[in-house]
Order: C-alpha cells, then structure tokens, then sequence
C-alpha cells in the first residue's frame, strides 16, 4: 500500500466526507486498470484474449492484465493506443461539443494544447466529423518529437504537430483541448513520483500556470467554440475554481454532458462523481466509484459575443510544388492535396491544412509534422517516408505488400536485416503484419534494406 502525504489526506477528507474512506483505501492500492482504444479506421482484431468495454468510448477496452505492449507489432503500426480509461470519457465530451455547436457533420478546425504523448490528439482524430484538421501542440521538444511519432503511427492526413507557446499560435479554432499540466493526484496509484512531488504549495502553483495557459489561450478559440478542460488531479484548486474563473473572467457557458442521451445512462450509473464545489457541472473520475485513473473533464462554450482574435486573410506565402509522380501515383485522391516542399522533403496537404499550415509559418512557429510526408528524391531515386506507409490516404493496391510472422515483423521493428519470400518483387514494398502496415523495405532480391526509421527503433525486448 502507498504512504499518501497528510495534506492530500486531509484534503480529501474535506471534500469528500464520508466517503473518504473508501476514497483513500482504493488510492493507496497498486491496482491501476489497464486499458486500450482501437484505432477505428484501421480496423485490426483485438489482439487480447479477454476484454471489457469501456462504456463512454466504443472503441475503448479494459484488459484483464498488462502485456508486453512493446512485443506487439499491431502496437507499432497504430493499430491501437495504451490509454487510462477516464481518458477516454474525451470521446462523450467532443460529443457533446459537436451537437451543442449543432456540427456533427461538419469539418471542424480543433486544436490540442498540451497534447503529448498523443492519447487525448488520437482519440479527437476519431470523434471528428471527416475532414476535420487537428494541430496537435507540445511545447516540450522531446515529448514533441513522441507525439509526432504517435500521430504518424495513427495515421489521420490531416494534422500538424507544433511546438509551440500557446500565447505564439495563430488562427482561431472551432474545439480547444486543454489537458493542462497538473499536480498529478488522479495519478498517485500508477505514479510513485506524483506521490514523492505533491505538496500544497505546488498545487497551488499548478492552479496559477493553469489560469496562464487558459488566458493566453482563449483567443485562439472562436466566439460559439468549445473548450474541454481537464486535468488528473482532485483538488477543486485546480478544477473547480479554475471552471468558475474561466466562466466569469474569461466569458463562458459552463455545459453539462448528457450522458442519458448519449450513452443511455446517467453519472451515478456510469460511476462518475459531479462537480464537488459549486453548481457548475463537470465530470470526476475517483477511485473508488470508477474504474479508471482520477480525471476530472468540464466542457465550456465561449461567448458568441466575444471578439475573435484578429485573423488576416493574407496570400498564401507557402509555394507548393509539383507531386513527385512515385507518390501521387500510390496516394489515394491525390489530386484532393497539394505539395509543398521542405527542406528536401515533400509533403501532402489538403488546402485547410496549407492554410494553418502557412500561418503557422509566418508566426514562426516550429512544426515537426504537416499532412503527409511522402519522401525525398536523392538521385533519381524516390524514397518513400514511413509516414506515407502508415497513412489512412495510402492506396494499399497501388504499391507491394509483404506479409510477415511475429518474429520478423519484430526483427524488423528492431530495425534488424530482414530477408524476403522470394515471390515479393523487387524495389519498395511494405512489411504487413496481420493485415496492418508497419513500413517500408526495399527489397534488393538476395536480401532487403529495412527502412524503419532509427529513432522508432525497438531498443530493448
């Protein structure tokens, strides 16, 4: 059993009275769930032998027991993402997001604030309506670099990954996630650090950074938009009041997410606690009501009245260039992109991800992904990016295919030299592993240059 600090103990004590108990009994336990949410337009079989729906996210599973996620090619390929399950109550909360802003068939520009690694930004690249563009921001750059890694691996055409303050983007977005940096409690049973860190006085830190990135922020959000805000903490310091001060300083409608009539079930059926200061509705995972981690997730609508944040409608800086004819010829609706160009690389964009794509540039915004990477011409050689074998927008039909066992799919995931049945022709093709695209290889004929890329490499077995 963990040793939880007194004032966290106290703390929720106060908040929660008599049931405190139970609260505190389940908090100091080692017994996290462990959870996956399949990638819905990939469409691979549930690898795992015995699964539970999540039941605000279809396609949510909790697993009886944690395997070697890393042993796993269909991990690899995107076919699913690791995520704690109250996390995936984002799924109900966008939409409810979509019929409040009555947009359930409309593409949507949306943006994700803090979003690294990637499970919140994978899960959003679901629940959109088609064609919706998604800028996936990280402003710390390793985390950046994993997200962008994640989301290429998912494999939805139109994103861009930013790195980034949220007071130096630009434009104005329909949906703003912000899954704000928090003092970690909802975190405490898979997390020894998040125990070993917690102090008051860092709460309070949290809750004042927190009101720093909603402020700097909130005119990146349109006049109607939404914003979801969440945290995995319990404190109302960081929740509540923080919902309360976004609705009277910032100007917002705090909205209720109607579970009846999406999900056919209430809170107190779902084990979801309510708001637990105030009247403003929001949504509490906690121990020992839900199985999950502890999260807490509010959905505000931001005054149609308000002033959108200025936004010039200025030509087009970015040149797009001609296809490079390897790759329109194996990308599906090519003539629905254009290309672009950078530094030796060409990518595929479709005209609402050029023009963010374009303002981004010119603020000077860093940008580690942009639509599609398709490759790089070195001679007369065509080199295909890996970004472009795990693409939704791929023609499967228009390039080879090599079926693998587990044992090389992995041996090619550890980056290792891989030898082919003599019947797949020469040149590139992609390694296929139960039906799911893991990359590209070229095949040489007496053996087959593995083109994974060296920093997705499996390090360690």
């Amino acid at each position: 059993m963990k040793q939880l600090p007194d004032d966290f103990i106290r703390q929720m004590r106060s908040l929660l009275g008599d049931d405190a108990d139970a609260f505190l009994q389940a908090a100091s336990q080692d017994d996290a769930s462990v959870s996956v949410r399949l990638n819905r337009r990939k469409a691979a079989p549930l690898s795992f032998e015995e699964t539970t729906p999540v039941t605000w996210c279809p396609q949510g599973y909790y697993l009886s027991e944690r395997p070697s996620f890393t042993l796993d090619p269909l991990f690899h390929a995107g076919a699913y993402y690791v995520q704690e399950a109250s996390s995936m109550f984002l799924w109900t909360a966008v939409q409810q997001a979509l019929r409040v802003m009555e947009a359930e068939n409309r593409p949507l520009k949306v943006l994700d604030l803090c979003a690294a690694p990637g499970g919140k930004s994978t899960l959003l690249l679901d629940v959109l309506p088609e064609g919706s563009v998604l800028v996936a921001n990280e402003i710390v750059h390793s985390r950046a670099n994993i997200l962008a890694e994640n989301l290429t691996k998912w494999g939805y055409p139109h994103v861009i990954v930013t790195e980034a303050k949220p007071e130096d983007l630009c434009g104005t977005y329909d949906l703003i996630l912000t899954d704000v940096p928090c003092s970690g409690e909802g975190m405490f049973r898979k997390d020894d650090q998040a125990v070993e860190h917690w102090n008051l006085g860092n709460v309070e830190m949290c809750a004042a950074r927190q009101r720093e990135i909603l402020q700097a922020v909130w005119p990146r959000l349109r006049p109607g938009g939404c914003l979801i805000y969440s945290t995995c903490t319990f404190n109302t310091a960081e929740n509540e009041e923080n919902i309360a001060w976004i609705a009277s300083h910032l100007g917002a409608d705090v909205l209720s997410v109607d579970t009846e009539k999406l999900l056919g079930k209430s809170f107190d059926d779902l084990g979801i606690t309510p708001s637990l200061k105030g009247d403003l509705p929001s949504a509490r995972f906690m121990f020992h009501r839900s199985k999950g981690e502890g999260l807490f997730m509010a959905l505000l609508q931001k005054f149609s009245d308000h002033e959108a944040a200025a936004s010039r409608q200025s030509k087009l800086s970015v040149k797009t260039c001609k296809m490079p004819e390897p790759a329109q010829r194996i990308l599906q609706s090519s003539d629905d992109f254009v290309c672009v160009e950078v530094a030796g690389r060409y990518h595929a964009m479709s005209a609402e991800v050029l023009a963010l794509y374009d303002g981004l540039a010119k603020s000077k915004v860093r940008m580690h992904q942009a639509g599609i990477a398709l490759g790089e011409i070195k001679g007369k050689d065509f080199i295909p990016d890996a970004a472009l074998a795990l693409s939704l927008a791929l023609k499967q039909d228009a390039v080879s295919l090599a079926s693998v066992d587990k044992e090389k799919a992995l041996s090619y995931l550890r980056r290792e030299a891989i030898v082919l049945d003599a019947n797949v022709p020469r040149g590139y093709a992609i390694l296929q592993y139960e039906g799911q695209n893991l990359g590209w290889i070229k095949n040489l004929g007496n053996r087959a240059n593995n083109l994974y890329p060296n920093e997705w490499r499996i390090r360690k077995l």
